[in-house]
C-alpha cells in the first residue's frame, strides 16, 4: 500500500488510518512522516463547509435532538444558533477552533 499523502510505500505497520472527511467515502493510511497531514486535512474540509460546529465561536448547548439538530450560542454574534454538525453552513463570521495551529504549520 501507498501513503495517501506522499505516495511512498508503507506497511501497515509503519502507517496510521486516515479517514477521509466525507461518510461513505473510502480513506487510506498514511505514513508516520505525514501524519500531520490528516489534521491540516480536516482543517481544510471544516473551513470549506463553514459549519458552526466547528467553529471557534461556538459555546454548546446540551440540547440535542433525535436527528442530531445541535443547539448553542455564537460569541461573535450573541445569537442563539440551530445546527446539523454535518450540514455546509458557509458562516461569514466562521473561524475554526483550531484556527491558530493550522495558521502555524504553514
Amino acid at each position: 500500500m501507498e501513503c495517501r499523502y506522499c505516495k511512498k510505500a508503507i506497511s501497515i505497520d509503519e502507517s496510521v488510518n486516515a479517514p477521509a472527511m466525507i461518510k461513505g467515502v473510502r480513506g487510506g493510511r498514511c505514513c508516520l512522516e505525514c501524519v500531520d497531514e490528516i489534521k491540516l486535512e480536516r482543517i481544510a474540509f471544516d473551513e470549506s463547509e463553514q459549519n458552526c460546529n466547528t467553529c471557534k465561536f461556538l459555546k454548546r448547548s446540551q440540547f440535542k435532538n433525535n436527528n442530531g439538530l445541535l443547539k448553542g450560542i455564537c460569541l461573535k454574534t450573541k445569537e442563539n444558533i440551530k445546527f446539523y454538525p454535518q450540514d455546509c453552513m458557509d458562516m461569514d463570521c466562521y473561524e475554526h477552533r483550531l484556527s491558530g495551529i493550522a495558521a502555524g504549520a504553514n
